[in-house]
C-alpha cells in the first residue's frame, strides 16, 4: 500500500514532536520532511514528493510568511495544505483558502489529523472547489479591464511564452505585441509582466487596507 507522504511546517518544536509521536503509529501515513520557515517549506515542495503539508498558519514572526508560502509552493508542486491553527484568525483562514488551502484544524483536535489527512488526499473539499471558482472570478474581474487582444497577450505570458514566441504564435509584429504588453502594465501595474501577474495574485489575496498595512511593514522591515 503506497503511503500518504507529508511534510510538516511548524516553527513550535515541542507541538511538531508531539505531532510526530501521533502520526508514526499509522501505518498509511509517512512524514517525509519538516520545516520551520517559509523558505525551507517551499524547498522542500519543489525537491522531494509530498502529498500533504501540514502548515502552521502562525509561521514565524511574519503573519503573512504561511499565506505566502502556501501560495508559492501551491504553484510549484500539487500537495494539497492542511493549516493549523492555535487560535481562529478568520482572516487568515480566508487568506489561506484563497491561495489554495484544502483544509483546517485546531492544533488541539490533532488526534483527528490522520483521518483529516486521508480525506483530503483521497477527496476534493467542498472547499477546495468553492475557492478554485473563487480565485478564477476574481481573476477574471481584474482582467476585464485588458481588451481581448491584450488579455490574450497575458495569458500566454502566464504560461510561459516568450515575447518572441508570443509574435509567431499570434502571427503579430513585433511593435504591436510591444504596446500591447505596455498597456498591458499601465492598466494593471508593474515594470514587467512578472510583476503585474504578482499584482493580479495579490489583489485576490488581499484587500487594499491589509496591502498597506504590509507594505508599512516591509518598510519597518527594511
Amino acid at each position: 500500500m503506497d503511503r500518504i507522504k507529508v511534510l510538516v511546517v511548524e516553527d513550535d518544536s515541542d507541538w511538531t514532536a508531539k505531532l510526530m509521536k501521533w502520526l508514526v503509529q499509522e501505518n498509511d501515513i509517512q512524514v517525509v520532511g519538516r520545516a520551520t520557515t517559509r523558505e525551507q517549506a517551499v524547498q522542500l515542495a519543489k525537491t522531494i514528493h509530498i502529498h500533504i503539508i501540514l502548515m502552521d498558519i502562525n509561521l514565524s514572526v511574519n503573519k503573512l510568511d504561511s499565506i505566502y508560502a502556501t501560495l508559492e509552493i501551491a504553484k510549484a508542486c500539487p500537495a494539497k495544505m492542511i493549516m493549523l491553527t492555535s487560535c481562529i484568525d478568520e482572516e487568515l483562514i480566508e487568506r489561506a483558502f484563497i491561495v489554495g488551502a484544502a483544509h483546517f484544524i485546531s492544533k488541539s483536535k490533532y488526534k483527528q489529523l490522520p483521518q483529516i489527512i486521508r480525506e483530503v488526499h483521497y477527496e476534493t473539499t467542498p472547499v477546495e472547489i468553492i475557492m478554485r471558482k473563487y480565485r478564477i472570478l476574481k481573476k477574471e474581474e481584474q482582467l476585464n479591464i485588458l481588451t481581448p487582444a491584450e488579455k490574450e497577450v497575458y495569458e500566454l505570458v502566464e504560461q510561459g511564452y516568450t515575447r518572441s514566441q508570443i509574435e509567431q504564435k499570434l502571427s503579430k509584429t513585433r511593435n504591436t505585441v510591444k504596446n500591447q504588453i505596455k498597456n498591458i502594465l499601465k492598466k494593471l501595474g508593474g515594470s514587467t509582466l512578472k510583476e503585474a501577474i504578482a499584482n493580479i495574485e495579490m489583489r485576490c489575496l488581499f484587500t487594499p487596507d491589509i496591502l498597506n498595512k504590509k507594505r508599512n511593514s516591509d518598510k519597518v522591515n527594511l
